[in-house]
């Protein structure tokens, strides 16, 4: 059942189709993930949404009894971790989470293009950082120089692979995200 203090951020469209409790309440609905945190013995309760065509990947970190899922969003910059659920909720979360994601990947917002200029292509055949355009070894992770990030962990299979590839070349999964997060940076 809603908790009361949630009732008045649900849409009178939106369907809510899983609630978890724990340490933050998890209300999952056809169109949104929405979380409430408390903190200061209960007393402070903070209800944060985050709409599925925000999210672009997530990953699900199974223990022998508690599991996480952790939702990479489509900024980049934060990811959303909910920690502490049982097997069968983290499944069905990380499950219902994966279709929706799905659905929403044809929004009618399109992501900008990318648009390689010939500068960019020759910097990346002669191993030179795309930021500031020094030569960098093609086994750094991060440009020694501008800090800027030259490989990225693939949010599928763990294993690092280059931010300019559109596909993980271990497990397939698709990074073209990466190149959309570096526009907006």
């Amino acid at each position: 059942m809603l908790p009361d203090d949630m009732k008045h951020v649900i849409n009178y469209d939106e369907k809510i189709i899983l609630i978890l409790r724990g340490n933050e309440t998890v209300v999952v609905s056809n169109q949104r993930l929405i979380i409430r945190k408390s903190s200061g013995l209960g007393l402070k309760k903070s209800i944060v949404d985050y709409p599925y065509s925000n999210m672009v990947n997530i990953k699900l970190d199974g223990g022998i009894r508690r599991c996480s899922v952790e939702i990479l969003m489509r900024s980049g910059i934060q990811n959303i971790r909910i920690s502490g659920l049982s097997k069968p909720d983290a499944y069905q979360l990380h499950r219902i989470i994966r279709e929706n994601i799905g659905e929403n990947s044809h929004s009618p917002q399109p992501f900008p293009v990318l648009i390689q200029s010939q500068n960019q292509a020759s910097k990346e055949e002669n191993g030179l950082c795309l930021k500031c355009g020094k030569r960098v070894s093609p086994d750094f992770s991060i440009c020694p120089f501008c800090s800027s990030p030259l490989k990225m962990e693939c949010p599928e299979c763990g294993k690092e692979v280059d931010r300019r590839y559109k596909l993980c070349p271990y497990c397939g999964e698709d990074l073209s995200y990466a190149q959309e997060i570096d526009l907006e940076l």
